[in-house]
């Protein structure tokens, strides 16, 4: 079994959802918290192993799901990050980003409630098969 971080999938999809978590984190005005597009653009695709699964054209979700995270990952790209938070957060795009996060977050949930609590199971090995 391919090591998939799911949790990390999660949380990157809640940031990614919610505009006033991301005002907070991504400008600091979370004390010892600190944020940003580019760090959850890349817990959601890299950290969690998530974009090399797709890439290769390994089913994860399922089709509309995995489907729906491409083109999400299309959606961020085109979000000029080099910019200030505050630009970033003003960005109409991050909007669609946030509609089709909160839509795919709450498709896997709904599929998935409760069983990648065996994650914390998994050994390091498993995160090194291709």
């Amino acid at each position: 079994m391919k090591w998939i971080g799911h949790r990390i999938i999660r949380n990157a999809l809640a940031e990614l959802a919610d505009a006033e978590y991301q005002r907070q984190l991504w400008t600091g005005a979370l004390e010892d918290q600190m944020g940003s597009l580019v760090e959850a653009h890349c817990a959601l695709f890299d950290d969690s192993a998530l974009g090399k699964e797709l890439d290769l054209g390994r089913p994860v979700f399922g089709e509309p799901v995995d489907a729906a995270l491409v083109d999400l990952g299309v959606l961020l790209r085109k979000i000029d990050d080099r910019r200030s938070p505050a630009d970033i957060l003003a960005d109409p795009r991050l909007e669609e980003v946030r509609a089709l996060a909160a839509s795919i977050l709450f498709e896997i949930v709904r599929r998935t409630d409760g069983i990648y609590d065996i994650e914390e199971a998994e050994t390091e090995s498993d995160k090194g098969d291709d």
